[in-house]
């Protein structure tokens, strides 16, 4: 199993937020609940107060470095089956970071499948997760 701490972006008391391995949506992140439960319904007043406190935060900064058209908040668990959050910026057209281009190919439809052969250098992905962890 790959180890994916590199990918933790910042540490709060009951959430972590991780950029997401794959970023065919660029400043897809994830809020990773640190309690082992799955339902949604099972958050602590707690765990509810903080996840929506930064939750709105890390929106405000993924709309402040990438401008997205659209921003989707998924939560599944079928494969991981643990509470998470993925945040998935969606846009209408190319956005570029550090050079490399990002085109959302499944613009204006569900985000899945997304393309799980998208690739970006591991340069890129840690100056994306600082850009993303100085601003939170």
């Amino acid at each position: 199993m790959e180890d994916y701490s590199k990918l933790d972006i910042k540490e709060y008391k009951y959430w972590k937020i991780m950029l997401h391995s794959n970023q065919c949506y660029l400043g897809t992140t994830v809020i990773w609940c640190k309690r082992g439960i799955i339902d949604f319904f099972d958050m602590s007043g707690a765990e509810k107060k903080e996840f929506w406190k930064i939750t709105k935060k890390l929106r405000n900064v993924i709309i402040d470095l990438f401008n997205p058209d659209l921003i989707n908040y998924v939560s599944l668990g079928n494969v991981t089956p643990h509470l998470h959050f993925k945040i998935m910026p969606r846009y209408k057209t190319k956005r570029v970071f550090k050079g490399f281009d990002f085109i959302d190919d499944r613009w204006g439809k569900n985000p899945s499948p997304y393309n799980k052969d998208f690739k970006i250098s591991e340069e890129i992905m840690m100056k994306l997760k600082e850009e993303i962890r100085k601003r939170l």
